[in-house]
């Protein structure tokens, strides 16, 4: 089945899924292992780390998915962290979306494994994450660690901890990648 999955937004504010009813959130989180979408989109719902890390527990068999959609949804390191072993051993998963999650230097150090390792990754966006040097450091080791890998789009604008010498470092390192056609810095401090 290749599907679409996304939750209907519903008129009451939206509540953490620590605050949900667990055995709901199980069965959703049932509902999206069982249908195997190459797409998730996720955007916009109060997860947290506990809800990212129960979908990414669900998502550790699924072949199929290509898109990851998680703006907004609340994720610090912790999430960032299940991401990535899930971005890692996706063998077809070709866009990854953590925007304006505050995942820090942590959750950044954990996103470079599958930029170094898997092997569809094109797109990663990581804007408003709330990356410092540490963090974009490590996008760079794995970056110049894997020259010719997929990644065509690295996202990390609105980082505004991440300051000269790490923006320098990332920027030499997306010069020597093949493939990636777009490094975006946009707000971080220029060298």
């Amino acid at each position: 089945i290749d599907a679409f999955y996304t939750f209907k937004r519903e008129r009451s504010p939206p509540q953490p899924v620590e605050a949900l009813n667990a055995a709901a959130w199980r069965r959703q989180v049932s509902l999206i292992e069982r249908t195997r979408p190459s797409s998730i989109d996720l955007s916009l719902q109060p997860l947290g780390d506990a809800g990212v890390s129960d979908l990414c527990r669900g998502l550790l068999s699924n072949v199929h998915l290509t898109e990851l959609r998680l703006s907004s949804v609340g994720c610090g390191w912790a999430g960032a962290a299940s991401v990535a072993e899930v971005a890692a051993l996706g063998m077809r998963m070709r866009l990854l979306d953590l925007s304006r999650n505050h995942i820090s230097d942590v959750g950044a150090s954990h996103l470079a494994r599958p930029i170094r390792s898997a092997k569809a990754l094109a797109s990663l966006s990581l804007s408003g994450c709330d990356i410092g040097e540490t963090g974009a450091e490590a996008l760079a080791a794995a970056m110049r660690g894997r020259p010719s890998g997929p990644l065509t789009r690295l996202d990390l604008s609105f980082n505004p901890r991440i300051h000269a010498n790490a923006a320098a470092s990332l920027r030499d390192a997306a010069a020597a990648c093949r493939h990636l056609s777009s490094c975006d810095l946009a707000g971080a401090e220029a060298p």
